[in-house]
């Protein structure tokens, strides 16, 4: 069945190559990402949008069935760096996605990126948002009845990587 489906961070390594696969399987796939993507299709739509803008990221939400939340800041030498943007960005932005998405009628299921991270002393600030994410979401599922899943990454790498990638 077809869907139309929000990636957020859809410019980025996985969330590039995700929005190539659905777009393959038939999906209508919108992107939502800071920065323009490099690899977008001619049936992908583009939203210039960041997470922290409740208003842009509201509409962007408008008749979506699935979300992948793989937006905000990834780099752990950089969340060590800029510990108070890491968390702004990566919790508060997953709070203003909850936030939106506990308010609509048709809620869509959410899909977000973590890390293996959280299992470790390793990661800094980087883990410990990403925790926080995990918990907002469980306890957002709980008080509004949002579908979601968590999808624990390690060390990703291929091609369209970063050359912060440890690999």
């Amino acid at each position: 069945m077809k869907k139309t489906i929000l990636i957020i961070g859809g410019s980025g390594f996985i969330g590039s190559h995700l929005a190539d696969k659905l777009t393959k399987d038939g999906h209508n796939i919108i992107i939502y990402d800071k920065l323009p993507s490099k690899f977008l299709k001619s049936k992908q739509s583009f939203i210039k949008g960041d997470i922290l803008n409740i208003k842009s990221l509201n509409k962007a939400l408008n008749k979506i069935d699935i979300v992948f939340h793989f937006g905000g800041i990834i780099d752990i030498e950089y969340s060590k760096n800029n510990p108070k943007e890491c968390l702004e960005t990566n919790i508060l932005g997953t709070n203003n996605l909850l936030n939106i998405v506990s308010k609509m009628k048709k809620k869509p299921k959410i899909i977000f990126g973590s890390t293996l991270y959280i299992y470790s002393k390793y990661g800094s600030i980087y883990r410990i948002s990403k925790e926080t994410c995990e918990n907002l979401l469980h306890e957002y599922s709980i008080e509004y009845n949002i579908d979601y899943l968590i999808l624990r990454f390690g060390t990703v790498y291929g091609t369209r990587a970063s050359n912060n990638n440890s690999i």
